[in-house]
């Protein structure tokens, strides 16, 4: 997912947290010291290209103190669609409307239809996760390709942060404000 955000902004800085080892391994607890050490790095975007049935104890604590810090959270909706709800970090935004920073994505195909996997929960953008290249730079000559909420989580992060880098770019010496809220 990382050469999708850097392929839509070259001018990214990366920083991974593992939160498993694998896809089938991702736990609350684990996602929270993840978000915790992110705000430590004072991020501006964390991508969370993942959904959890069980949101553990600390996670809504950690979801509030990216939100209060101002950082935008993408999260992916669930492609499991209704055999699996509530779906976290992504759930946060119906159940807490003071979640704004969290942007739901769910994946649609070419035209704008959402996938058929795609989560019942509605998201506030669908993004294009269907059969997308996902080899090295250049992506026009790869043959590999992902499919899911996950990709469209990762494009829309990437989105985010070549919005704010070029924002950057236009406003040198600009002052942003901490707070979300505003």
């Amino acid at each position: 997912m990382a050469n999708l955000i850097c392929a839509l902004d070259p001018l990214c800085e990366i920083y991974v947290a593992r939160v498993a080892e694998d896809a089938f391994g991702i736990k609350a607890d684990n996602v929270a010291k993840a978000i915790e050490w992110a705000i430590n790095q004072e991020v501006d975007i964390i991508s969370m290209s993942f959904a959890l049935s069980d949101p553990g104890t600390n996670l809504s604590k950690k979801v509030n103190e990216a939100r209060d810090r101002g950082i935008i959270m993408t999260c992916s909706a669930h492609d499991e669609g209704s055999r699996v709800k509530p779906a976290y970090p992504a759930s946060y935004r119906e159940e807490n409307n003071e979640v704004d920073s969290i942007i739901v994505l769910a994946a649609c195909d070419q035209y704008g239809k959402l996938l058929r996997e795609a989560a019942v929960q509605e998201p506030d953008y669908k993004f294009q996760g269907n059969h997308v290249f996902a080899g090295v730079v250049p992506f026009v000559k790869s043959e590999e390709n992902i499919t899911g909420s996950s990709v469209a989580t990762a494009m829309a992060a990437g989105m985010c942060s070549l919005i704010l880098t070029c924002d950057r770019l236009a406003h040198p010496g600009k002052e942003y404000i901490n707070d979300a809220r505003g």
